[in-house]
């Protein structure tokens, strides 16, 4: 489903204040205020649907808070006994809109550390008593307090950590865009033994599908599901594993002029993310708005991590290609930006480390090499060859067939003509309009272009 008005919020940095509480609104608001689409009952109204289902929350939940007091008291003393206080799990999570809450579980696991301090590993620390009440899913009863409250709903996408958030593609992002539930669609199709994108992929399609009669099926679907003890834990793990975001994690090179550039592109797409700029001006590692920040040579620890891409952001086409071969790194690791704004043929192809700013223009068979720049406005017609390391400048217009050597810079507004070529590491001066073959090595400038000097690499 598409949102055309849809508007979107990109984070920086991961939240942990309660100063930041109104952020984590208005990134989830950012996503899909005004676009997302409640399909409730047939000639029932959106508000008509959702008063009924919070009437039923409340109703159901108070019910059974008041019901199952005794079985809550027997469960509060085994956990007092067996694993120790508190009782309770206690925990800020993100629900409707992004708006923290802080939701409560029996406690299933003990608080062993190790020598330095730190938490034992969930399968460590998960004991008996927590392995039973998780097969029938006990644990999550103190949840009805949160129903009653109205921050969760019976049914809807699971609350998740507040980490999580800046994670988020737009589309997953819309899973805040419900109450979230004690169970869900995600619960009864896999529960935890499904991936995190399958999980997010069931959530969306709750939110653009719920009704009083889904989440009655869901329920019916759940009661099923706890005594089957169905998909409790992942593969190998007691319990999910950590979700590290389905985008690309870009990592910028070069923290110039053009990495700024670059880190707009990156935020305009939903399928990266900027989690570090790297530069030999940072003599030491630190942290800057949720951005990491140091030495060149720190890139080799960051693609130890999944899913991490790298983007030279480095405008001179010589420093480009000199810090690409000093590292060493294979085609694999670099990724390929383009802005949202750009048009490309389904017919062109655009190798690896380029980068593609706002507005350009690539049609029909053009070819774009690797770790090439194609600036803003730029238009790059049928049949035209960009060869690796090029710099094609704003406005800049390469007609049908032209070809452009590997490291040159096409200036400014510049245009070439059609089927004529400019060999390698050459560059072609603002305004000009190139009308004959050019060679390489030389610096050529005016209307038509003229050789006005050869350079040496």
């Amino acid at each position: 489903m598409e949102f055309p008005h849809a508007k979107l919020v990109l984070i920086g940095e991961i939240f942990d204040s309660e100063r930041n509480k109104a952020s984590y609104h208005q990134l989830i608001m950012g996503f899909y205020h005004k676009n997302i689409r409640f399909l409730g009952l047939k000639n029932m109204s959106i508000e008509m649907s959702v008063y009924l289902k919070r009437i039923f929350d409340f109703t159901i939940s108070l019910f059974l808070l008041v019901v199952l007091v005794p079985l809550f008291v027997i469960i509060g003393i085994l956990i007092r006994k067996m694993i120790g206080t508190p009782v309770l799990f206690k925990q800020s999570r993100p629900g409707m809109n992004g708006k923290l809450f802080d939701i409560y579980k029996f406690r299933s696991m003990s608080n062993e550390r190790d020598a330095k301090g730190e938490l034992l590993p969930d399968e460590v620390r998960l004991t008996r008593l927590g392995q039973l009440m998780r097969k029938f899913s006990i644990d999550e009863l103190p949840q009805l307090w949160n129903v009653l409250k109205g921050d969760m709903s019976f049914v809807g996408p699971r609350p998740l950590l507040i980490e999580y958030l800046p994670l988020y593609s737009p589309c997953q992002a819309r899973r805040h865009a419900v109450r979230p539930g004690i169970t869900g669609w995600a619960q009864v199709n896999g529960r935890n033994a499904i991936s995190w994108e399958q999980k997010f992929d069931f959530d969306v399609w709750y939110v653009e599908n719920q009704s009083i009669w889904l989440d009655i099926k869901i329920l019916i679907m759940t009661i099923l599901k706890v005594f089957k003890s169905d998909g409790i834990n992942k593969q190998g793990h007691v319990t999910m594993t950590k979700f590290e975001g389905s985008q690309s994690k870009i990592v910028i090179v070069g923290a110039g002029g053009h990495s700024k550039v670059i880190v707009d592109c990156v935020h305009s797409t939903p399928d990266f993310r900027v989690i570090a700029i790297l530069d030999n001006l940072y003599t030491e590692i630190f942290h800057e708005n949720g951005i990491i920040k140091g030495p060149i040579h720190t890139v080799y620890e960051l693609l130890e991590q999944k899913n991490v891409r790298v983007i030279i952001g480095i405008g001179s086409n010589k420093i480009r290609k000199a810090i690409v071969d000093k590292l060493n790194l294979p085609n694999e690791s670099y990724a390929t930006v383009v802005h949202a704004s750009a048009i490309i043929s389904p017919n062109a192809t655009i190798d690896v480390g380029t980068v593609v700013m706002p507005l350009v223009v690539v049609n029909a068979h053009a070819s774009i090499g690797m770790h090439a720049i194609l600036n803003s406005t730029a238009v790059i017609e049928h049949n035209s060859l960009v060869r690796d390391f090029v710099h094609i400048s704003p406005g800049a217009i390469l007609t049908g067939g032209s070809e452009v050597g590997i490291g040159t810079h096409i200036g400014t507004a510049s245009s070439i003509i059609p089927s004529i070529k400019v060999g390698e590491w050459s560059t072609v001066g603002a305004g000009s309009v190139v009308i004959s073959n050019l060679g390489s090595n030389i610096v050529a400038a005016g209307v038509p272009a003229q050789i006005m000097k050869r350079q040496g690499l």
